[in-house]
C-alpha cells in the first residue's frame, strides 16, 4: 500500500488530549475524506472520546458539517448521499409517517446533456442557515418529530442525490407541508450556489431566481 506524510495541526481539547499542536501522520494515498477521521484516530488512539465531536479539515475547508440532537440531523458533505442512509437515521416506532424529497442530477437541461453539477457554499454559514430554517419547522408544525437534511457540495454527477430531506410526524399532512417548506427555504435561503457542467466541457452557472436576494430586486 502506498502511503504519503500529511502534517496535522491540532486544536482545542484534540492538542491536550495528544501532548502537542501538530504531529505527521501517514496515510494511503488512496483514502477518502470518508475514511480520514478514522485514519486519523486509529493512530492518535486519545482522540478516541473526541470520536463523534471531531471535525476535520483539509486546507482550510472542513471535510464535512453534521449535527444532531434528538430531533433533527444536519450533514453538508462531499460524500454521495444513500437512500438507505437516510431512512436509517429516521427510523422511529413513536412516528405514523415519513415523507421525503430527493433533489437528483438530471441528464438533461432543456437540449443540452449534462455531465454533472458543481455546488459551491459558504460552509459554516450553510449550516447555521439551516438550522434556523428546521428550528422554524418545529414551531410552523409542533407534531414533527425527525428532521434530516442532508446536502452535498463539489460534484455531483448525473443520477447522484445532491438533497435529501426526510420529515416524520404522526399524521402526513404536517411533514408534507414541511418538506415542502424546507426544500423552498432552502432554495430560497442558503448560500449555495450551482454550476451545471455539460458533456461537451462548457458550463453554466445557474441563477436561482428563487433567492430571497434576487425576490427584493424585483
Amino acid at each position: 500500500m502506498t502511503v504519503c506524510n500529511k502534517k496535522v495541526l491540532l486544536f482545542g481539547e484534540a492538542s491536550e488530549l495528544v501532548g502537542c499542536k501538530e504531529i505527521t501522520i501517514q496515510f494511503p494515498v488512496s483514502c477518502t475524506n470518508k475514511t480520514l477521521k478514522d485514519i486519523i484516530i486509529e493512530q492518535l488512539v486519545k482522540l478516541e472520546p473526541l470520536k463523534d465531536s471531531l471535525t476535520v479539515a483539509i486546507d482550510w475547508e472542513y471535510t464535512d458539517i453534521n449535527t444532531s440532537n434528538s430531533q433533527y440531523f444536519i450533514k453538508i458533505s462531499i460524500e454521495p448521499i444513500e437512500y438507505s442512509n437516510v431512512f436509517d437515521l429516521i427510523n422511529d416506532s413513536s412516528i405514523g409517517a415519513v415523507s421525503t424529497f430527493f433533489g437528483i442530477t438530471r441528464k438533461y437541461d432543456q437540449e443540452r446533456i449534462v455531465q454533472a453539477l458543481k455546488y459551491e457554499c459558504y460552509l459554516k454559514m450553510t449550516y447555521l442557515e439551516m438550522e434556523k430554517i428546521i428550528k422554524n419547522s418545529y414551531q410552523l408544525w409542533p407534531s414533527l418529530v425527525h428532521i434530516i437534511v442532508l446536502h452535498r457540495y463539489g460534484i455531483v454527477p448525473v443520477g447522484e442525490i445532491s438533497v435529501a430531506i426526510a420529515v416524520s410526524s404522526p399524521h402526513r399532512k404536517d411533514s408534507l407541508d414541511a418538506v415542502k417548506y424546507l426544500i423552498e427555504s432552502i432554495k430560497s435561503q442558503l448560500p449555495i450556489w450551482k454550476k451545471e457542467i455539460y458533456e461537451d466541457g462548457t458550463f453554466k452557472w445557474k441563477r436561482n431566481n428563487e433567492c430571497f436576494w434576487l425576490q427584493k430586486e424585483k
